[in-house]
């Protein structure tokens, strides 16, 4: 494993700096921290990574190689230092030099990450943005050390042609073009292909978060009961008037709008304008519709009553700045999403013509916490994560129980619309069940190869898998129905301590199968 290293001068500038003013601030005092670690190669990172996986000992990272902000130099580990001996005590009266680290580190720029109490990383970054080279710029020291930790790294290094210091051409002979283009001291190289700029992460999420948008924001209308008066697509004939910067524009201007126009509006207006790019998808998707609903001002003071509800401490100013970004950096942003959409359920209920619009924004607040549940499943491989780095013991039981939780919630969220899609398609009276040998939309929730290959099996299949994770994870382990499960788990890895886990897994097949026969019936009875 590399040596640890606790050499400032390699830390980013910015980070390098705000490490400097928390050690003055320290102490001034008299709070006894020193820094731990500082960089750290990538070699070093894949050696704790391997702890407790490939390598004896504890988990102790959920970060491999170029996953943690160490390797960047964006972050800082601190550990008191009592006696010339280092510390990892937080109990007693320390427990509040802990806590005062974490506030002395939010003023300077730097936040704490909820699973481990050295570690300080700069505010405003995720490692997937890192990862893409998405970085500040900074100066020769700290681009050497980057240069360093990629070429000693054979495989998996991110586009660190990006970190490549330049060098000035040799005395009297010509400049090449690329140092022409790049002066010694800048960075050079692109951004790497395949979209993975926060620019480009922002436009899908954006792309995805704008097809709710249009579902329920329509076409051209002119409502008396709707103060906005006439919109297409859901922008004010003033939205409008601003976005092309004339004074006024007629209910006709309003209605040519192209959908092209109207999405170059949402984004820059709404999109932009509330930062929701920064954020992980639940969250700017809430923040975003919130925002188009309800106003960019009420969607911002949401996203900080939110935070606060978590733990921030935040000055509700409807304005999404860095406080506001940092607070959310190491929230639980699900909990922030869930929240907000409890705030605009309840703005809804309260607007005064609630029973003329109740359905439409019922069913938008519906769809929005629908929404919710299959980002918050997708965001098991999203391309911005909130994923901070940490070193703390974890447990492997509760990541797979994390992943099936996710997965539970997207099924649920599935068969749900497919029961809606059910119920609405009885109520207009068409038929409810598909055509012979087809599948009906229950079945077919989570897509044709699925339903065909579970279709007639699921009740059975959910009812024993249910019994048996339940006999296996409360049985003894002396016992001959615990000795059965250790062969099954030996068999079968996933089941091996996951009864617990499983269990609401399969009753949700269980019940699944139970739907897909109440559809066939309600199709025989017709």
């Amino acid at each position: 494993m590399s040596a640890i290293r606790r050499e400032l001068g390699e830390l980013h500038p910015i980070v390098r700096d705000a490490v400097k003013a928390v050690l003055a601030r320290l102490e001034k005092e008299k709070i006894p921290f020193k820094v731990f670690e500082a960089y750290r190669m990538p070699g070093r990172q894949r050696a704790l990574f391997n702890q407790g996986r490939s390598a004896p000992g504890p988990i102790v990272t959920k970060q491999d190689a170029w996953g943690s902000f160490h390797q960047y130099g964006m972050a800082a580990d601190f550990v008191l230092f009592e006696n010339g001996k280092w510390s990892w005590d937080d109990s007693g009266s320390r427990a509040a030099w802990w806590r005062r680290l974490h506030e002395i580190g939010k003023d300077a720029g730097l936040v704490p990450v909820s699973f481990e109490m050295p570690h300080l990383q700069l505010a405003g970054y995720t490692s997937s943005m890192l990862r893409a080279g998405n970085l500040p710029p900074g100066d020769k020291a700290w681009m050497e050390v980057m240069q360093m930790a990629a070429q000693s790294w054979p495989d998996g290094a991110p586009p660190l042609t990006i970190f490549t210091v330049d060098k000035p051409p040799l005395e009297g002979g010509p400049a090449s073009a690329e140092a022409e283009a790049s002066p010694a001291g800048h960075t050079s190289g692109t951004l790497p292909e395949g979209g993975t700029s926060l620019e480009d992460i922002s436009r899908r999420n954006f792309e995805r978060a704008q097809e709710i948008i249009r579902e329920y924001e329509g076409g051209y209308v002119h409502d008396p009961h709707d103060p906005g008066g006439a919109t297409n697509f859901g922008i004010t004939h003033k939205t409008l008037a601003a976005w092309r910067k004339v004074a006024s524009v007629t209910p006709a201007d309003v209605k040519a709008m192209s959908y092209a126009e109207a999405k170059d509006i949402y984004k820059a207006m709404y999109w932009d304008r509330n930062a929701c790019g920064r954020m992980p998808g639940t969250v700017g998707l809430v923040v975003y519709n919130i925002g188009v609903h309800c106003g960019t001002a009420t969607g911002a003071a949401y996203l900080q009553r939110a935070l606060n509800k978590n733990g921030a401490s935040l000055k509700i100013d409807s304005d999404i700045g860095n406080d506001t970004l940092t607070a959310l950096a190491t929230a639980p942003h699900h909990l922030v999403a869930e929240d907000m959409v409890a705030l605009y359920e309840e703005r809804l209920r309260g607007h005064p013509n609630f029973k003329y619009y109740e359905n439409g924004f019922m069913n938008r607040v519906r769809k929005l916490r629908k929404e919710v549940e299959l980002w918050e499943a997708d965001l098991v491989a999203d391309t911005i994560p909130p994923s901070p780095d940490t070193h703390a013991p974890q447990d492997g039981a509760t990541d797979m129980g994390n992943k099936l939780e996710l997965t539970l919630k997207k099924i649920i969220a599935e068969l749900s619309a497919a029961i809606e899609t059910t119920q609405a398609t009885q109520a207009g009276g068409a038929t409810a069940p598909a055509a012979d040998g087809a599948l009906g939309p229950v079945n077919g929730a989570l897509g044709s190869t699925i339903g065909e290959l579970l279709n007639g099996k699921k009740s059975a299949i959910g009812i024993l898998g249910a019994l048996v994770t339940s006999l296996f994870s409360n049985a003894d382990a002396n016992s001959t129905l615990g000795k059965i499960g250790t062969i099954v788990g030996e068999a079968v890895p996933i089941l091996a301590g996951s009864g617990g886990s499983l269990l609401p897994i399969f009753l949700s097949i269980a019940a699944w199968g139970f739907m897909g026969r109440m559809e066939k019936w309600a199709g025989q009875s017709k």
